[in-house]
């Protein structure tokens, strides 16, 4: 992270000062019961005494545009952990009241009329959301070799901490309980601290809480930076277990596949006997090809139901995990092999063989949630889906088709009940400016997206116009000085 200017930071405290001394006449009391505002290095610290959160206005929130709900009731509720997903450093400091610790990234100028929600977005917010699993692949397994976790279920996970026989307390806090520092005690046995919980499959951060300290395992090697100089650990509870067994004892047995690039050195498989080789994974939805690579030598599957020629001579083993999605292509009667591609299969044009069945081509297809472009390949000949009137620029004269599989995310436009034409853009979608066609709905502009885990810039066309989202009070300057509409995506809360 960046440091932040002086000259930024005075702007942020000017701003700071204005907004807290707004409340100080309606609560009728000293000023120096208000929050202290002070900046260390490149953070920012807010101390609440209890006599100002007895009082505390939702004006003081609102009448600067910072229109956070979860914010507002959670100092009411003095629910601290609201903030402490939201990326700040919570210190409970007893009857003095509560600190809160941010650090502060660059910002931009503040002479904008529009500067609280774009300010206020970033405070909370850096580039990456600390605090929320993001797969940065298709699949994730646990490292070899002693853990201070293991899964004893499908659904549940045993943690035993080490290293803290002394502590008076010691709490398990993650990204499965929205980080609070306080919903999950462990218990001590002996010479570990104990927690079993149920978690579902996926990528998850922890950390514990030891004497109210945080501190991330150091018995596991798995883990990401928490964007304070420090680290989340990383647990993947598993949905699927590749096993192999040699004929003759191999020294070791690699997993290699569709979801790391056929790497054949990359995943080492646990060897549980002389002839057996086990790893439990967690895989995101989808249809992968692997094989096994035992002492240099490649294998399929044949514990596999299905397979596929891997153009060498042998074949390659399949592995489908999720819901299937229904291709379908009606008519074509006289053709003799129809396929279809895309996205999802790097546009492999002689993989996904379709088979006819009553007047049309037909093909079941597990793929992961997502925004897929594709097309039909009728014998050679490549065209859209005549059924899908959802399509992109395929940027060589033609179109491709669109699919939206499992969408999570709805973008709406209330306004312009009258305008001819919507459009969706942003950074999602390369800023297309065509093809994502809002649809009226119930009163209401729609469009239903699916969106991964993060930060997103966007904008609507409305017969032309390019707006920012009147719904949406966060935002952020661009190249063109018209601003760009914001939003945080995590589905692990409501939206």
């Amino acid at each position: 992270m960046g440091r932040i200017s002086n000259n930024k930071c005075r702007k942020i405290l000017a701003i700071l000062i204005m907004l807290f001394a707004t409340a100080a006449p309606a609560l009728a009391q000293s000023a120096d019961k208000l929050p202290k505002i002070s900046f260390s290095d490149n953070e920012m610290i807010i101390h609440f005494y209890p006599e100002y959160l007895d009082g505390f206005p939702d004006s003081l929130f609102k009448a600067y545009g910072i229109e956070v709900p979860e914010m507002i009731t959670a100092v009411h509720n003095r629910d601290w952990d609201v903030f402490a997903r939201m990326g700040w450093v919570v210190k409970d400091k007893g009857k003095k009241g509560i600190e809160l610790r941010r650090r502060l990234e660059p910002v931009a100028d503040f002479s904008s009329d529009k500067s609280n929600g774009w300010f206020w977005g970033e405070m909370f917010m850096s580039d990456r959301q600390p605090g929320i699993p993001v797969m940065d692949g298709s699949i994730g397994y646990n490292p070899i070799g002693k853990q201070s976790f293991r899964q004893i279920s499908d659904s549940t996970i045993r943690f035993e901490l080490s290293g803290y026989e002394n502590a008076s307390q010691v709490y398990l806090s993650g990204s499965f309980n929205n980080w609070s520092t306080q919903a999950v005690p462990m218990q001590k046995s002996g010479a570990f601290w104990i927690a079993e919980i149920g978690l579902p499959p996926g990528k998850h951060l922890y950390k514990f809480v030891v004497d109210g300290k945080w501190v991330y395992d150091t018995g596991n090697e798995l883990k990401e930076e928490d964007g304070y100089n420090d680290y989340n650990s990383v647990l993947y509870m598993c949905n699927h277990v590749f096993s192999f067994s040699t004929a003759e004892g191999a020294r070791k047995v690699y997993l290699a596949g569709s979801f790391n690039n056929w790497n054949p050195k990359e995943i080492r498989m646990n060897k549980v006997t002389g002839h057996q080789f086990e790893l439990p994974v967690y895989l995101v939805n989808g249809t992968y090809q692997y094989k096994f690579v035992a002492d240099g030598d490649w294998f399929e599957d044949p514990a596999a139901r299905r397979k596929v020629s891997d153009g060498n001579g042998g074949n390659n083993s399949i592995l489908e995990i999720g819901k299937p999605v229904h291709f379908s292509l009606k008519g074509y009667s006289d053709a003799h092999a129809v396929y279809v591609a895309g996205e999802f299969n790097n546009w492999n044009p002689a993989e996904l063989l379709m088979v006819q069945s009553n007047g049309e081509w037909k093909l079941d297809y597990v793929l992961a949630p997502g925004n897929y472009q594709y097309k039909f390949i009728v014998d050679g000949k490549w065209i859209q889906d005549p059924e899908n009137l959802m399509q992109v620029d395929d940027y060589n004269g033609g179109f491709n088709s669109l699919l939206i599989f499992e969408p999570n995310y709805t973008f709406i436009l209330k306004q312009f009940p009258q305008a001819k034409s919507v459009i969706l853009t942003g950074s999602f979608n390369n800023w297309d400016e065509q093809n994502y066609k809002m649809k009226r709905e119930n009163g209401e502009w729609t469009f239903h997206l699916f969106l991964k885990p993060g930060k997103y810039k966007y904008k609507f066309i409305v017969d032309g116009n390019w707006i920012l989202d009147p719904g949406n009070t966060l935002w952020e300057e661009n190249e063109y000085d018209t601003g760009n509409s914001v939003i945080w995506f995590n589905p692990a809360l409501p939206q």
